[in-house]
């Protein structure tokens, strides 16, 4: 799957690979730093979102007017502005939300395929929504006793398939898409790390839903 970040109004998009999105101080292309997760003071990732590169998918996120770049897996970068609307649009309203906090999930434990579900980060550091379904329940509890160990080898041993509904975002970020996996039990995780290093599903940071 290929990714797409926009760095950091209500915005519906469409997109062919993946897409990115942050928000900038500035759209002058040499002045903008290389891309990593360690953004600040220059950037705010506002959508991070990816899809098999053979089709395409939407995904819907609010963006605040102002400057932005649109970064393609590493792929190239386009700055672009948004401008204050007259009349904003609202996003539609989701069927569930998953808000990711410092360091664990709350909000929905059932999504439905088909829905359309809210990611949102409400936490004071950088988070992600990434999944791994699982046979059952109980392999889910296997799983996220191994995350916490930082076994990350073990934990795949109960996963049947892995994959992302959002993320990484920052700090009030959201986005929200129409969820498209089959029925079953996930295991939705944050491996993003810490300064000690340490990956936060190992401070809990995980959640089983179905």
């Amino acid at each position: 799957m290929k990714r797409t970040t926009i760095l950091a109004a209500a915005l519906s998009l469409t997109v062919a690979s993946a897409l990115g999105l942050m928000t900038t101080s500035s759209v002058a292309a040499g002045s903008l730093p290389k891309l990593t997760l360690t953004l600040a003071p220059y950037a705010t990732i506002e959508f991070d979102g990816a899809i098999d590169p053979a089709g395409t998918t939407s995904a819907q996120a609010l963006l605040a007017p102002g400057h932005y770049v649109a970064v393609n897996d590493g792929n190239g970068f386009t700055p672009f502005t948004i401008a204050k609307a007259a009349h904003p649009a609202s996003l539609p309203h989701p069927g569930a939300t998953v808000t990711a906090i410092d360091f664990a999930y709350r909000g929905a434990v059932t999504l439905r395929d088909g829905e359309l579900v809210r990611f949102e980060n409400d936490g004071y550091v950088i988070h992600m929504v990434s999944w791994a379904s699982t046979p059952s329940v109980a392999d889910a509890s296997r799983a996220e006793a191994d995350l916490r160990k930082g076994d990350v080898a073990a934990a795949k041993r109960y996963a049947t398939g892995m994959g992302s509904f959002a993320g990484p975002l920052s700090t009030g970020a959201l986005q929200q898409e129409v969820i498209t996996e089959p029925p079953g039990v996930y295991v939705i995780f944050c491996s993003m790390n810490t300064q000690d290093g340490r990956e936060h599903f190992q401070l809990g940071m995980f959640k089983t839903i179905h």
